[in-house]
């Protein structure tokens, strides 16, 4: 009789308990891994203009997380084991690990696919004699002024 009196008065403390740890809500965050030369910039404001973005488009509260890689090929192994949602990969090295097992579901969510410039709209220019009215000279000279425009150490 004894022990049941025990395990009857333990039942709400063990129902109350579950119901703290259920009620218990961990902040969510949005962790990015980005290579390492990245952490030399002093303002970080290119992944949080993302994440505020988004926050705002979904009316969520997100926190930021910026995770830096020493090399590029640790990004695919932080996403696999789930200490990041988000990583910058080169082509390269989503390339050469994509076919490994484990891999399949890396997925690019935002991809480069052209080696086009963006006030160029004739793909089917090419190359006809290298001199001044080429096409391909004068797409070349288009993109130098626009490079010019902005001096490199801005970039």
């Amino acid at each position: 009789m004894k022990k049941i009196k025990i395990f009857l008065s333990a039942i709400p403390i063990i129902s109350l308990s579950t119901l703290a740890i259920s009620c218990y809500q961990k902040e969510k965050s949005l962790s990015f891994i980005v290579n390492a030369p990245y952490s030399k910039q002093k303002q970080h404001t290119f992944f949080k203009d993302i994440l505020d973005q988004f926050n705002q488009k979904t009316k969520q509260n997100l926190k930021l997380e910026l995770i830096y890689s020493s090399q590029n090929n640790d990004s695919i192994n932080v996403i696999k084991k789930g200490t990041s949602n988000i990583a910058v990969l080169t082509l390269p090295n989503y390339i050469s690990q994509i076919h490994e097992k484990g891999n399949e579901n890396i997925l690019p969510i935002i991809q480069t696919k052209t080696k086009a410039f963006k006030f160029d709209y004739n793909f089917n220019d090419q190359y006809s004699n290298g001199q001044e009215n080429d096409k391909l000279r004068q797409i070349a000279k288009k993109a130098q002024e626009l490079f010019e425009k902005v001096p490199h150490a801005l970039w």
